[in-house]
């Protein structure tokens, strides 16, 4: 299943960005595609991080691949 945001387009032209909605301290994320998960997980602990006093350094992305499972 594919969480899209909202749109007035077709779902095959829909956006794949990602969108964080922040309400009530409550954080989601919607849209975005599987292939970006870096680029969220990037956003999400940018947004995160100064809740919890967490300033140390900017996030950097790797470009190492993952584990394998």
């Amino acid at each position: 299943m594919r969480p899209l945001i909202a749109s007035v387009d077709q779902v095959g032209r829909a956006s794949r960005e990602h969108v964080l909605i922040e309400e009530h301290g409550v954080l989601t994320v919607a849209g975005g595609k599987y292939t970006t998960f870096r680029v969220i997980a990037r956003d999400v602990l940018s947004r995160v991080a100064p809740a919890l006093n967490r300033r140390e350094r900017p996030f950097v992305e790797s470009r190492e691949p993952l584990p394998a499972p």
